[in-house]
């Protein structure tokens, strides 16, 4: 009975997930292919030669969770917050690099992003304060606030250790474009 019992047991549930496959998400490397070729969803107009909606290089970025986000700042120390909460607030590494004193904007509190792409940035008070004890110490007015590792290298370093030391996922996914990327998303959504 033993025997028979072991050629007739069902076989065992598979743990493995299930994958359902949506009609928006594409196995595409480009995701302008995946519309069918245009460039833009078919809902909206296409405009000739508007560029597209993502490109490959931030198609395949991280978003991270607000608990990520938070934890991520947690662990990092108070030099390294102060780049990275700027880059959550959407600021690139080349406009975090020349953001000086005068660009502090009390009222909000906002950033003055110069450059190509001027804009105000809003930036949580917290941060703020931080920036603006930096700039007390400072008498050069275009002397720069944030204190940035001196190389990129360095820079990635030190996020994929903080990525590392608050537990998130994949620390070496977790980049400066990442961090940019989550903000963007944030606002889009």
């Amino acid at each position: 009975m033993a025997v028979v019992e072991l050629f007739n047991r069902p076989p065992p549930a598979s743990t493995a997930p299930v994958i359902v496959p949506q009609p928006w998400i594409s196995l595409e490397r480009e995701p302008h292919l995946a519309l069918g070729g245009n460039l833009v969803p078919p809902s909206l107009p296409n405009q000739a030669g508007s560029p597209a909606l993502l490109p490959s290089a931030m198609a395949s970025l991280r978003e991270l969770s607000q608990p990520e986000s938070a934890q991520l700042l947690l662990v990092m120390n108070e030099k390294d917050r102060a780049w990275a909460g700027l880059l959550l607030c959407g600021a690139t590494l080349a406009e975090v690099r020349g953001i000086s004193r005068q660009d502090l904007i009390e009222d909000g509190p906002f950033i003055q992003i110069s450059g190509q792409h001027a804009r105000r940035l809003r930036i949580p008070a917290a941060l703020f304060r931080q920036l603006e004890a930096a700039s007390t110490g400072v008498h050069d007015e275009g002397a720069e606030l944030v204190k940035m590792p001196d190389s990129e290298d360095q820079l990635r370093r030190r996020l994929i250790c903080a990525a590392h030391d608050a537990g998130l996922d994949d620390p070496a996914a977790v980049t400066p474009d990442v961090l940019r990327h989550t903000c963007i998303a944030y606002l889009v959504r």
